[in-house]
């Protein structure tokens, strides 16, 4: 029974712990909430911009050839990379 107690005694501290700790780290927890937000908004911004501009490349049409679009498409992989 006292080791019951114990444990009962021991994870109402923890609780408390946790509840502080939580209260403390809200703050600093919301700033990169936001911060990840804005990297995840301008990703999906340039994603679309490259989305828009493949389309654009001559490899998106048929009359471009094979061997041409393999090409380009080597070259476009290189400016996506850098």
């Amino acid at each position: 029974m006292k080791k019951c107690m114990k444990l009962m005694d021991d994870n109402k501290t923890i609780t408390f712990v946790a509840a502080k700790v939580e209260k403390e780290i809200n703050g600093p927890k919301t700033v990169e909430a936001g911060k990840t937000k804005d990297r995840i908004k301008k990703f999906e911004e340039h994603l679309k911009e490259v989305q828009t501009g493949l389309k654009r490349e001559s490899f998106y049409f048929y009359d471009t050839g094979v061997e041409g679009s393999f090409a380009r498409i080597t070259e476009f992989k290189k400016i996506i990379e850098n």
